[in-house]
């Protein structure tokens, strides 16, 4: 074969010349259209013997598309030794054996492989992607949402790896939108598919990787430590952040649609509030990952709730800017400008009433276009760092909630020892501390301590199923409904949540576990610095602390031995005023803070609060 094939070779270099047909050898034993793809196979070492002599337009059997498959492991260095006895009675093949005992092949029964049987276009899918995932592709890839118009006559044990081959771009249709699951595969199709699976980057699909589909063949892959787009299989853009380094949390991929093409641009820095950070690239087509056209803006702020945004249509796009009046949360819009691909400003308005003004007409400019927002997020575990695709559950209701803490995802992935809900498209996963996915539904799932473990629940109508995280076991059938107290399964786990809240509080004496919500993580109002503050200016660790009993919020103050120094129903905080080391009570009903020394209880003073003092007084004089 290889003499045949290198002769191949050399007659494609005189066709390229002198435009004389391929010599007859070739061609007598191969379809032109596999030409190329036979010579690239043989140069890299995949071809078996046998492919030198018989006609590759035949059939292949089971057994000559194992030593395929083996043979391409070999040149991937994937086989270090082969001792292994076949278990099957009908052949006893050595790398057949090898295969099998890998999980890569199966027989049609456990004694009976059909060593000498055609095999199917279904069954190669099946082997091919045992063989990929033995590679290190991971068994969890992003799949086309199309599927073929026979995918109904491929047999259900096939019809995952037939997506995943077809996703994957190793093994495609036969024309017609159809997969032909029960026909043969040919030798020279077999050894096609083998070389694009040599070719596979395994990093793109490996266990630390996710993948976005944006449309069609185009896809945002995000890794460790950088970003990439492929299409059609190839990369065409790897990206891995901007000079101030931005982390990838902070980082959105905004794709859109123009004249029937993809483009992009890249958004740093979506998370903080300042101008100088939100950084936009240019504007890159989908196809080349080239910058075809400058972005004629340099930042996206985000205004009390609102973000500036970007909106396109074929021929120009529009910029819409925010604002904000003093402390009021609610945004409005400030200016729009409209500007060309070629970076001309074609209108633009501003604003300067809060009530309102005179802003571009969109009828007369209509921005429709398709869009698909991509945030890269992280999930913290105890155990490490892992992205998450898709939308991160544990930072919305019921686990983030402003009745315990703004800083409530921190608290909650600890607690939960880094489980994490996810939402993919219309699918809900769970993810393990190691970044592996451990349960999918197309039902609601919550992670949660239940009954001193942790679980997870998935909703059924009016109940919540429970099982146990580890086990998979059921352990209990919650109807959230019964008494009509909840409007939802989210209020009802959150308060489930808040019953079973724990916290690891830091003082100067030593660290000691309390059950309750420590609000010293309360970052919206204790800064960073506190911690130093407690140490020096004489709190000595005293440590304050919510809990959730029985439909009812208490708060207390522990001492530095984390003994219990104060119990309230009403709010308490720490802070120092007028030189001395204090503690506060807030009464919402008239709107006042009573302040007690820290060191006899003695009530120092009372001041009233409006309704922005009230969130922020305590930064202010929390240091005095």
């Amino acid at each position: 074969m290889k003499k045949k094939l290198v002769l191949g070779a050399l007659c494609v270099s005189i066709i390229l010349a002198t435009g004389i047909g391929a010599s007859a050898e070739v061609s007598e034993n191969h379809s032109q259209w596999a030409e190329e793809s036979l010579v690239s196979a043989d140069e890299a070492g995949l071809l078996p013997n046998f492919f030198a002599d018989r006609d590759l337009t035949a059939n292949i059997s089971r057994i000559d598309f194992c030593h395929l498959a083996y043979k391409m492991l070999e040149q991937k260095s994937l086989i270090s030794e082969n001792n292994v006895k076949s278990s099957f009675a009908d052949t006893d093949d050595a790398e057949v054996a090898f295969l099998a005992n890998s999980g890569i092949i199966n027989g049609r029964s456990e004694t009976e492989f059909a060593p000498n049987d055609d095999i199917t276009r279904e069954e190669a899918a099946v082997i091919l992607t045992n063989t990929a995932e033995f590679m290190g592709v991971k068994e969890d890839i992003a799949l086309f949402d199309t599927v073929f118009s026979d995918y109904d006559t491929v047999s259900d044990w096939a019809k995952e790896s037939v997506r995943k081959m077809d996703s994957l771009g190793i093994m495609r249709g036969v024309g017609d939108n159809n997969f032909s699951p029960k026909s043969n595969y040919t030798m020279e199709q077999s050894a096609v598919t083998m070389l694009k699976l040599f070719n596979l980057d395994v990093s793109d699909y490996a266990s630390n990787v996710y993948e976005v589909k944006i449309d069609g063949d185009l896809s945002l892959f995000s890794g460790e430590d950088k970003q990439w787009i492929k299409k059609d299989g190839k990369t065409i853009f790897t990206y891995d952040g901007p000079e101030d380094n931005t982390v990838d949390n902070e980082r959105s991929f905004v794709f859109f649609e123009k004249s029937g093409k993809w483009y992009f641009y890249i958004h740093n820095n979506k998370s903080e509030n300042y101008s100088k950070n939100n950084k936009c690239t240019g504007i890159y087509n989908a196809e080349t990952g080239n910058m075809d056209y400058k972005l004629m803006v340099d930042t996206l702020d985000t205004c009390q709730r609102a973000t500036d945004r970007i909106e396109f249509a074929d021929n120009y796009y529009m910029v819409t800017t925010f604002g904000s009046a003093g402390s009021e949360p609610a945004s409005f819009i400030t200016n729009m400008k409209l500007y060309s691909y070629d970076g001309e400003m074609l209108a633009s308005s501003h604003n300067d009433s809060y009530l309102g003004g005179d802003y571009l007409d969109k009828n007369e400019y209509p921005c429709n276009n398709q869009q698909i927002r991509v945030d890269l997020d992280k999930a913290k575990s105890p155990l490490g760092e892992y992205f998450v695709q898709g939308e991160n559950l544990i930072k919305s209701p019921p686990y983030y909630s402003p009745t315990y803490s703004k800083d409530f995802t921190y608290f909650y992935t600890d607690t939960l020892k880094g489980y994490t809900p996810v939402k993919y498209n219309d699918e809900y996963i769970i993810y393990n501390p190691n970044g592996e996915i451990i349960y999918k539904s197309d039902k609601k799932l919550f992670v949660m301590p239940y009954k001193n473990k942790i679980c997870f629940g998935e909703t059924d109508e009016y109940s919540i199923e429970v099982y146990d995280i580890q086990t998979r076991e059921h352990i209990d059938s919650l109807n959230w409904d019964e008494n009509q107290q909840y409007k939802s399964a989210d209020d009802y786990i959150e308060d489930l949540l808040a019953e079973n809240i724990d916290s690891e509080c830091v003082s100067p004496k030593g660290n000691y576990t309390v059950d309750g919500f420590n609000m010293l993580l309360y970052t919206s109002v204790y800064p960073k610095e506190f911690i130093d503050f407690l140490d020096t200016e004489g709190f000595s660790g005293y440590t304050p602390v919510y809990k959730y009993e029985k439909g009812s919020s208490k708060y207390y103050i522990y001492n530095p031995d984390g003994e219990v120094f104060l119990e309230s129903d009403r709010k308490v905080y720490l802070i120092k005023r007028d030189n001395k080391v204090c503690y506060t009570k807030v009464n919402k009903a008239n709107k006042e803070v009573e302040v007690y020394s820290l060191s006899d209880r003695e009530l120092i003073s009372t001041f009233s609060y409006d309704f922005y003092t009230y969130y922020t007084y305590n930064q202010y004089d929390i240091m005095g």
